[in-house]
């Protein structure tokens, strides 16, 4: 087994356990069911070679844009009264160390990366956090307003960068997240419903957004088990 092989093995099962995580039930403040996801130990291996110029913005980009969808939930957590921003912000720790792994896979330094709450390195992402925090502590339907969007945007840009590489290991990382990601979209669209939240889809069209809510919570891994590949 080659040592690239043994990587993409590791992250697959450190993802499927917190996959069958995610599956347990949780009931909400309000009786809405929500799912778990469990945070776990990042997966240490070797180098495994070199990153185009592209492939290592999307990374970086990725990183952050989890960071942002954890301190969002963090923050509106401590706001209001729903456990689902404690589970999911969980799982997004779960997202930023797969991202963080592979980068330290690919001999890149991570230390550098932002692990301040609520500070990013991307002027674009930082905008976006004070926005979002400033339109989701403004009323509990809002908030929700506000996961479906962050969401959503990242169900789009994962779509994005999968298509912009040609490494097995980065798209089935990218598909993961794309996994936690549409279970996440499900969870917000449960509370918005309960709640007569009105919402637009903005990053991906009417017919993808319905697509993925009407869907079944997803588990497992690509090819084994696991429904929406």
């Amino acid at each position: 087994m080659t040592s690239k092989q043994f990587f993409v093995l590791a992250i697959l099962f450190m993802l499927s356990w917190g996959s069958l995580c995610w599956a347990q039930p949780d009931e909400g403040k309000e009786g809405v069911s929500v799912t778990t996801e469990q945070s776990n130990e990042p997966v240490q291996t070797k180098t495994l070679g070199q990153l185009s110029e592209q492939e290592l913005e999307d990374l970086l980009w990725m990183v952050e844009e989890e960071r942002l969808a954890h301190d969002v939930y963090v923050k509106l957590g401590s706001k209001w009264p729903l456990r689902m921003y404690d589970n999911i912000s969980s799982a997004e720790k779960v997202h930023i160390a797969s991202l963080s792994n592979l980068l330290k896979n690919y001999g890149v330094d991570v230390s550098s990366l932002g692990n301040q709450s609520g500070m990013f390195t991307h002027s674009e992402i930082q905008g976006l956090y004070s926005e979002l925090v400033e339109r989701g502590e403004k009323t509990l339907e809002d908030a929700i307003a506000v996961g479906l969007l962050i969401e959503e945007m990242d169900i789009a840009d994962l779509s994005k960068r999968i298509k912009r590489t040609d490494k097995k290991d980065i798209k089935q990382v990218y598909q993961f997240l794309q996994m936690g990601s549409r279970n996440h979209l499900r969870a917000f669209s449960r509370q918005a419903a309960f709640r007569n939240v009105e919402y637009v889809p903005q990053h991906l069209s009417q017919k993808e957004f319905d697509d993925i809510v009407r869907g079944s919570h997803e588990r497992g891994r690509p090819g084994r088990g696991r429904r929406g590949f």
